[in-house]
């Protein structure tokens, strides 16, 4: 793990809706990808990162690129 890192040379990418309001403002969002060989089920990654964070107003989870998540 020591290797990976993320620079702005790398140029992540969204498409993003411009309309988007206050309460789902992209700059707002957390990256994330998960280190595992196996395909992520997304409704399931949800309700266990629900019951980890326990946010007052849930959890919205989109995947921006294939294994890269924003919540």
């Amino acid at each position: 793990m020591e290797d990976l890192s993320l620079s702005d040379d790398e140029g992540l990418s969204f498409d993003i809706d411009e309309d988007e309001s206050d309460e789902h403002d992209p700059r707002l969002c957390l990256v994330s990808c998960f280190l595992v060989n196996r395909p992520i089920q997304i409704k399931e990654m949800k309700i266990r990162m629900s019951e980890v964070w326990r946010p007052v107003k849930g959890v919205e989870v989109k995947e921006a690129q294939p294994g890269i998540f924003l919540f």
